[in-house]
């Protein structure tokens, strides 16, 4: 696909009360003891957003310049260890060239909003993705986030995310996945973005 360039806030300023609760982003992965100085060496941020079924959306920006994104669909008769095993097989080679210590990576993680013993299941099995994607991630980049929803959406729902990534970024035809990794990624760069100039 062709870069296409994006103006704008992100999708999480349509909500500024819920913006006033959110908690610091947790950095999980930060050679440097000043982000500020560190944040000045990132020029690629890619965001990820994983789901407990192994269904995972990705996306990569640059220079205010979406360059790639993508929805992993693996198989459902797979087992979740090997589904993720694909995932990240598939992602090693897509973004091969962008796997660089320039670049900042983030992911999203679960945010327990009930206690219900279904719900459980699944921010167990989400973890264990968001696990396996940090480590992963870990050694190929120079920087590794995880970001909770409410971190950089609030209540934002996934159709006005849709609606923000094709409107700032041009996304047409993607997954909510994709939409939400671009957000993602978006807010991750405003993030370093402002710890250099604040």
């Amino acid at each position: 696909m062709n870069p296409t360039r994006s103006h704008g806030r992100s999708p999480g300023a349509v909500n500024e009360a819920d913006r006033n609760l959110v908690e610091p982003v947790i950095i999980v992965h930060d050679e440097s003891s000043h982000l500020g100085e560190y944040a000045m060496e990132f020029d690629t941020f890619i965001g990820i957003d994983p789901a407990y079924s192994g269904k995972c959306g990705y996306a990569v920006i640059r220079g205010r310049m979406l360059l790639v994104h993508g929805t992993f669909k693996p198989s459902r008769s797979l087992p979740l260890e090997e589904k993720v095993d694909t995932f990240l097989e598939r992602i090693e080679k897509e973004l091969q060239r962008f796997l660089t210590p320039t670049t900042a990576l983030a992911v999203e993680y679960p945010q327990p909003w009930n206690t219900n013993a279904s719900r459980k299941g699944v921010l167990i099995h989400l973890g264990y993705v968001c696990g396996r994607v940090y480590e992963w991630a870990k050694t190929r980049v120079g920087q590794v986030m995880l970001i909770t929803p409410s971190q950089w959406k609030g209540q934002v729902p996934k159709g006005v995310t849709i609606r923000w990534a094709k409107r700032e970024y041009g996304l047409d035809g993607g997954t909510d996945h994709e939409a939400d990794a671009t957000g993602i990624a978006d807010f991750l760069a405003k993030l370093l973005r402002s710890s250099v100039d604040g």
